[in-house]
């Protein structure tokens, strides 16, 4: 992409949607067949944030610990606060 491109298309958008969905739905299901309950796959997808973030959340310092995520996993700043706000 060049600095005057007007950057994806909307239907390059839906596809990732729709794949998104597809893989949230895949997720599900496999989480399903191993017996896991929504909380369970909650707290796996957390499991590797560090200590730091998770005292740093603590402290009611979240901002600090969504840029420790960001840092750590290399998740944009909209997920990063999503798992940091699950912890």
């Amino acid at each position: 992409m060049g600095f005057f491109d007007s950057g994806p298309s909307r239907s390059d958008h839906h596809a990732l949607v729709a794949r998104i969905h597809r893989l949230e739905a895949t997720v599900a299901m496999l989480a399903e067949r191993q017996g896991l309950t929504p909380a369970q796959v909650d707290e796996a997808a957390t499991a590797h944030v560090s200590a730091e973030a998770r005292l740093l959340k603590q402290q009611g310092r979240a901002i600090e610990a969504i840029k420790v995520v960001r840092e750590q996993t290399g998740l944009g700043l909209r997920e990063a606060k999503d798992l940091v706000d699950r912890l």
